[in-house]
């Protein structure tokens, strides 16, 4: 199976403290992978490396086998590199399809031109229409985003990274803040992505981790603690007493 992201040696330091530490990960095309560990693992910096928000001190960054470690990050995500983040960032007095199109025009490289113009693109419309639609909000498309429920605008932030068309799509803990029965709602949709997408879930919440992953990896003080299916993490004596304490259910 081919590699869609990997790292060699990626090492990032703040002055004496090594927020990652030599990492090197692959993972597969189309693959349903898990970054966990307590906080202060160098979770979010690994993520920031990755999409190029911040630089590496050493090592490389290959997405498809290109080496990107060089590129920013708007490049790397139009080149399918593509991120959500844990704080929600939306445009509050657009609507659910205004921001889709918008993000659909900047994924291609457009200008971005009056609504009143886009609104007469037809292929536009549609598109943003479906990307909506597979994340579930069609029906809420002309509300304005501010005052969709909580759990709306987290899906909304997954639309907008759809529209990016990513290879890779890392996300940063999707559900955070929201009530239980809206995360199962993220993660099943996240769970419908089709096998094109490469998705690393960054998550706290075992459960959902637990649900989602063919694979976890654990980050424990900036290195992969373990690497491997959730029934192996899980039963890894040294994951247990770094971070998850106690047994875990994984099922099956």
């Amino acid at each position: 199976m081919s590699t869609a992201l990997a790292t060699e040696a990626l090492a990032r330091r703040f002055g004496g403290l090594v927020a990652v530490d030599e990492v090197t990960l692959r993972l597969r095309a189309g693959e349903r992978a898990a970054l966990i560990g307590p906080n202060g693992a160098g979770k979010t910096t690994l993520v920031n490396l990755l999409t190029g928000t911040i630089a590496p001190s050493s090592g490389r960054i290959f997405l498809e086998g290109r080496d990107v470690t060089a590129l920013p990050a708007h490049r790397r995500a139009r080149a399918g590199l593509v991120r959500t983040f844990q704080i929600r960032q939306l445009f509050d007095p657009l609507t659910p399809l205004e921001a889709v199109m918008l993000a659909l025009l900047a994924a291609r490289g457009r200008s971005l031109a009056p609504f009143r113009r886009l609104r007469r693109e037809e292929a536009l419309l549609e598109e943003a229409r479906a990307v909506l639609r597979s994340v579930g909000l069609e029906g809420l498309r002309g509300e304005p985003t501010r005052t969709l429920p909580y759990g709306a605008q987290r899906l909304l932030e997954l639309a907008l990274a759809l529209a990016g068309r990513p290879k890779v799509l890392l996300l940063d803990e999707p559900a955070a803040g929201v009530l239980r029965e809206e995360s199962r709602e993220i993660l099943q949709t996240i769970a419908r992505l089709p096998r094109s997408v490469t998705v690393l879930l960054i998550e706290h919440d075992m459960d959902l981790v637990f649900r989602f992953a063919e694979r976890i990896l654990v980050m424990v003080q900036g290195r992969i603690l373990a690497d491997g299916s959730p029934r192996e993490v899980a039963g890894d004596p040294r994951v247990r007493a770094a971070y998850l304490g106690g047994s875990i259910d994984v099922g099956g």
